[in-house]
């Protein structure tokens, strides 16, 4: 396609007309194009029905052709107007095309856009940005705890690695292996086992978050079941 620029004498190529107010309405793009292609049909060659109201015939498929769109996308469009009050869909009998009349706004009227319908429109706007950023301090905070879980595991392994160690002879000289078995057959020990039980018996989620005692000490023996004498 050529272009060339405008001067004061420069006629207009045919254009499409589409109210101003369309601008302003709440619809895709695809469906006010559509709207502008309707109603210039209905200029050039609507046809008048019993009472002389103009309407057009103007199937999917060539409205998809007409508007380089899919059939899909016209069905959803030709909704959105629909929706809208801007046309009018009339049914005719099997294999026959609908009747399609165009509407358009009165003159002197309200405008399709009027005041209550854009404070609305805005209110959902500012909800869905409030929505956004709400969504978004929440990823913050979980991977803040995240981090902070961590850190405080690491803080607890490191506390207590060191208090054990306090109770080893000669610390460097042993291995991690020895460190691994020992504690194996130290809390293999029933009696090791009646000792944490009559130490940390009343911290509930050592008894299982609430659970009986007997309860509680029959899981511990069920994970310790299986280590090496």
């Amino acid at each position: 396609m050529e272009v060339e620029f405008m001067t004061a004498d420069t006629t207009l190529p045919p254009c499409m007309p589409l109210p101003r107010a369309m601008l302003r309405l709440p619809i895709s793009s695809t469906a006010k194009v559509m709207y502008a292609r309707m109603l210039d049909i209905v200029f050039l060659s609507g046809i008048e029905d019993a009472n002389g109201i103009l309407f057009i015939h103007f199937p999917i498929m060539e409205l998809a052709a007409a508007l380089a769109r899919s059939t899909m996308t016209v069905k959803r469009s030709l909704n959105e107007l629909e929706d809208a009050g801007l046309i009018l869909r009339v049914r005719q009998g099997f294999g026959e095309p609908n009747k399609i009349y165009v509407l358009i706004p009165k003159k002197g009227g309200q405008p399709l856009m009027n005041e209550k319908l854009e404070a609305l429109n805005q209110e959902i706007e500012k909800t869905e940005k409030k929505l956004r950023r709400a969504q978004h301090e929440e990823k913050i905070l979980e991977h803040q705890i995240k981090t902070l879980t961590r850190k405080e595991r690491t803080h607890r392994l490191c506390t207590r690695a060191a208090m054990l160690e306090s109770y080893l002879p000669h610390p460097e000289a042993i291995t991690d292996e020895q460190v691994s078995l020992f504690l194996k057959l130290l809390f293999h020990k029933d009696s090791t086992r009646q000792l944490m039980e009559k130490v940390f018996g009343g911290n509930d989620d050592f008894q299982g978050r609430g659970r009986r005692p007997e309860t509680a000490m029959i899981a511990f023996r069920a994970a310790a079941r299986g280590l090496p004498l």
